[in-house]
């Protein structure tokens, strides 16, 4: 499975290439290594002491000076796991763990910066009562749209310098969006217009083609990708 590369200011992006060097565990389960960056324009580099915890359970632990940490997950099984660090946002991931195990870089924004991301959209920071959720399209491309699915929250696309913007209807060639103010719960996004044969990257399977399934939490931005051949 091959997620995000792309790291950019106020976003927590994805992925790399598999493990490759992971080894398997005996009781069934495989490492999901994150490297962990404060991106945004306070501060930049590695982040230590973020909490990497397997959601509703004890299974946690914490970035090292290098911003790594590498936690075990029941291989094969859908699970959601939660970043989260003091003066930053909460960040929650919805994984199904692949055999060889994963490798994830990530950035956390500071709370700050997330508040100027969020009045773009005319949504409150700290979320209340709600969660967000940002997709990823792997490779971006324009022109992509997405639908929650029997659920409601407050649509949003990101413009070519990757702000967000209530006026987009569709993705431009950053290749992202998402949808705010959605209560806690799992919910489903549809990809449409020029996305199309998409599989889940970060994410669970959706019950129809061209989805993907994800938790929200109170609180958290929960971060998807999803990777679709490139339109021609």
């Amino acid at each position: 499975m091959y997620l995000l590369i792309r790291l950019l200011c106020g976003l927590a992006l994805l992925v790399l290439p598999t493990i490759g060097c992971a080894q398997v565990t005996d009781d069934g389960t495989a490492p999901l290594a994150v490297a962990v960056a404060s991106a945004d324009f306070e501060t930049t580099g590695p982040l230590e002491g973020a909490e990497f915890c397997e959601t509703g359970t004890d299974n946690c632990v914490f970035t090292d000076a290098t911003g790594l940490a590498i936690l075990e997950l029941p291989i094969g099984l859908e699970v959601g796991c939660t970043l989260k660090k003091e003066g930053h946002g909460s960040y929650l991931l919805a994984e199904v763990m692949p055999a060889e195990g994963e490798r994830y870089a990530f950035s956390m924004s500071t709370h700050n910066h997330l508040a100027g991301q969020f009045q773009r959209i005319d949504s409150p920071y700290p979320m209340r009562l709600s969660g967000t959720v940002i997709i990823a399209l792997v490779p971006p491309f324009a022109g992509a749209t997405f639908e929650l699915d029997d659920a409601t929250g407050k649509a949003f696309y990101h413009d070519e310098e990757g702000r967000r913007s209530l006026d987009l209807t569709e993705t431009t060639a950053f290749g992202f969006g998402g949808f705010a103010e959605i209560s806690p719960g799992e919910f489903q996004v549809n990809l449409g217009g020029t996305a199309q044969r998409c599989i889940p990257g970060v994410g669970w399977p959706g019950s129809v083609a061209n989805s993907v399934r994800f938790p929200i939490r109170e609180g958290y931005i929960t971060n998807v990708s999803i990777t679709c051949p490139q339109p021609q």
